[in-house]
């Protein structure tokens, strides 16, 4: 399943995570992160829920995906996106789960 948005979770027990939107189904988007949400069993999760990221950052972060796509590139391209100054918007309250 090829990646068709990125998106923050705005609440739940995955609140401030970003996730890859694989697609929607019955209603309900598809999210992975490759770690507790692998590509065979996504997420299931309200689209009120998560907060969609522009165009361009999508673009940006699945830069690096092949056309099958693995939960170890999409790992490396979260952590790659996370890591870029841009991620950080201004007006965005994003709480990031410290483990």
């Amino acid at each position: 399943m090829r990646p068709v948005g990125l998106a923050v979770a705005k609440a739940g027990r995955e609140s401030g995570g970003v996730f890859f939107v694989l697609g929607y189904e019955e209603g309900r988007a598809l999210l992975a992160d490759g770690r507790r949400r692998k590509l065979a069993a996504p997420k299931k999760k309200n689209p009120r829920h998560i907060e969609l990221l522009p165009p361009e950052e999508f673009r940006s972060a699945a830069a690096g995906l092949g056309e099958d796509v693995t939960d170890r590139q999409i790992i490396r391209a979260l952590a790659a996106h996370k890591s870029r100054p841009q991620c950080l918007r201004e007006g965005t309250e994003v709480w990031q789960k410290t483990i």
